[in-house]
C-alpha cells in the first residue's frame, strides 16, 4: 500500500465516510433461508457463488426480477453471468453482506476493479453502493491530482475544478 493513500473500503476512520449500513437486519434471525446459485465466468476461472435469496434481491432489482420470475433463473434459482469477472462479482457480494468495499482477503482494490464494480452495480441496478464507490474514487482523484477538485453535478458526473 502506498504512503499516505486510504485503505479503500467504505465506513472506515482513514476515509471519514458515512453511508447507510447494509440491509441484513432480520434476515438471519428467523424464516427458511433460501439461497441463490450464480455461475460467474468463464473456465478456466468460472467460480461458483451461493448467495442468500434475500440478501442479492433486496440490494438489486434486477436480481429480483429474474429469481422471482418464471424464467429459467425464477424456476432454477440460479443465473448464469459468464461475461463477469469473478472477482468483480466477489467485490460486488461481500460489499452486500459486510457494507465494505475490500477483498476477502488482504489484496488492495485497484481502480480498474473500482470502475469495473461500477459498471457491474449499474448493469444490477445496485445504486446503494454507488455513494462510497464514487467516494473512493474522489479520493484517488485528489490524492494524484492535488491541484484539481471535482464537484458533483446533479444527476450523475463531475466537474473538473482548478
Amino acid at each position: 500500500r502506498e504512503e499516505g493513500r486510504p485503505k479503500v473500503y467504505f465506513g472506515q476512520a482513514d476515509t471519514s465516510l458515512k453511508h447507510p449500513k447494509p440491509m441484513l437486519t432480520g434476515f438471519f434471525i428467523s424464516g427458511t433461508q433460501e439461497f441463490v446459485i450464480t455461475n460467474v465466468g468463464t473456465e478456466p476461472n468460472k467460480e461458483i457463488s451461493v448467495v442468500h435469496k434475500k440478501l442479492i434481491c433486496s440490494y438489486s432489482p434486477f436480481c429480483r426480477a429474474a429469481f422471482d420470475s418464471c424464467m429459467v433463473e425464477g424456476r432454477t434459482q440460479s443465473m448464469d453471468l459468464k461475461d463477469i469477472d469473478p472477482d468483480i462479482f466477489a467485490l460486488l457480494v461481500h460489499w452486500m453482506y459486510s457494507g465494505r468495499i475490500e477483498h476477502a482477503v488482504d489484496k488492495e482494490v485497484s481502480r480498474r476493479e473500482l470502475r469495473s464494480l461500477g459498471e457491474l452495480a449499474e448493469r444490477f441496478i445496485v445504486h446503494n453502493i454507488c455513494l462510497p464507490l464514487y467516494d473512493i474514487i474522489l479520493i484517488y482523484i485528489r490524492l494524484d491530482n492535488p491541484r484539481y477538485f471535482l464537484i458533483p453535478y446533479e444527476d450523475r458526473g463531475f466537474y473538473r475544478v482548478r
